[in-house]
């Protein structure tokens, strides 16, 4: 007992003791306070923080490996969250914090989940990486590192619109936020099978172990824009030679546009408005004029995406989202023509099962013109039940929890 004593002492007194708990007190609140989301909104968020793609990294770096993967847009995000509420019998919300913190980085689909498992007597796990604004070569980059990083799926669920091969308002394919997140993110065996210096090793293993290392980078950037802020200086001789003589603006340090708080409007609206389809003239810029070098580009994503599923084999169910007969009828016909044919081609060509949305949805089974509610949600799911039951290979996998050649 004294020895206990003596050796308390002499750790209580030690300086690297306590400069390593410190350490370590910090990395969890850095952890599982999230610091860097709740500082300022995206546009001075670190992307490894960024609430739109922060859970891929997130996931990639866990140990989860779901039964089912699902990946598309926010297209996948709504209807899972307004159906999980209802299942968990949370009261969902329809405004923009709501939106910001829950939505854009939900991973969940436990409704989803639910009918799985029921309908083939085990546990069925789903991590839902549907991210806002994606398109069809950010669905292939997801996948793509999720099989890199030694996940096992037994299906992968890809939901698709017209919208992820022809978005005007989306940026090249390197570009993207999706892209910014993952296109330099490698597993540790994929890194190790790179032959890679030590110096990247070493980066990979510390930062996996002490996360401000791994963000120490996006500290940087909110602590330089608060310094100068704070002390009306810029950030760089560039910048100051730019600015001479003006006063500092935060907004300027990075050029990131204005600051906006995270938390604005916290009074939760619980109400859902009526559809309006308001955001029609959005897709109208979306969808035209058609972008046929954006089609030829992003089209042999999904060929990659099939091709990539198959190497592991792994089944692939492809969907053809849910839309509204008002959203579909700004595309000309031909474009929605050659859309679908692609889907059908492709899925026929790699073996994908193809399945449709309902001929029957109406307008209030969405919260605009593409956003499925709990109603129309349930409905799809339905729908998503139906197909998957019918194919006996995807029934094998999931009722066994095997993949292809498994015994």
């Amino acid at each position: 007992m004294p020895a206990l004593i003596n050796l308390a002492k002499r750790l209580a007194s030690s300086t690297f003791v306590w400069v390593l708990l410190i350490l370590v007190c910090l990395d969890v609140g850095i952890v599982y306070g999230k610091p860097l989301r709740l500082m300022n909104a995206t546009n001075l968020t670190g992307i490894n923080q960024n609430p739109v793609v922060a859970k891929l990294r997130e996931f990639l770096d866990s140990s989860r490996n779901p039964d089912v993967v699902i990946v598309g847009s926010s297209l996948t995000l709504v209807p899972a969250v307004r159906l999980d509420d209802q299942y968990h019998g949370v009261r969902t919300r329809y405004y923009h914090w709501y939106s910001r913190n829950h939505i854009l980085e939900y991973d969940k689909a436990d409704y989803l989940a639910h009918l799985l498992s029921e309908k083939f007597g085990r546990k069925i796990e789903i991590a839902n990486l549907g991210v806002v604004g994606s398109i069809m070569s950010d669905h292939y980059l997801v996948v793509e590192k999720t099989l890199a990083a030694g996940k096992k799926p037994k299906l992968i669920i890809c939901m698709v619109a017209p919208r992820d091969f022809m978005d005007n308002t989306r940026s090249e394919i390197d570009k993207t936020p999706v892209y910014s997140a993952l296109g330099d993110f490698t597993a540790f065996n994929d890194l190790l099978a790179k032959n890679p210096e030590p110096g990247r090793v070493f980066d990979f293993v510390v930062g996996n172990v002490w996360k401000f290392y791994k963000d120490r980078g996006d500290f940087k950037t909110i602590m330089t824009t608060w310094a100068c802020h704070a002390f009306d200086r810029q950030a760089s001789l560039y910048l100051a030679n730019k600015f001479a003589g003006q006063k500092a603006n935060p907004n300027d340090v990075y050029l990131a546009g204005p600051i906006v708080g995270v938390l604005d409007d916290v009074k939760p609206i619980y109400e859902v408005k009526p559809n309006t389809l308001s955001d029609l003239d959005e897709y109208r810029r979306v969808y035209l004029p058609v972008n046929k070098k954006m089609i030829a580009e992003q089209t042999p994503y999904l060929e990659r995406l099939l091709k990539r599923a198959g190497e592991d084999q792994v089944p692939v169910v492809l969907v053809a989202s849910p839309l509204t007969k008002e959203n579909l009828a700004l595309l000309p016909i031909a474009e929605l023509a050659d859309y679908q044919k692609r889907l059908q081609q492709l899925s026929a060509e790699y073996g994908a099962l193809l399945v449709y949305a309902p001929a029957n949805h109406s307008l209030n089974e969405f919260e605009d013109s593409c956003h499925m509610n709990a109603t129309g949600g349930s409905k799809f799911y339905s729908e998503l039940m139906k197909s998957i039951s019918g194919d006996q290979d995807v029934v094998q996998r999931l009722q066994s929890g095997q993949l292809l050649g498994q015994r």
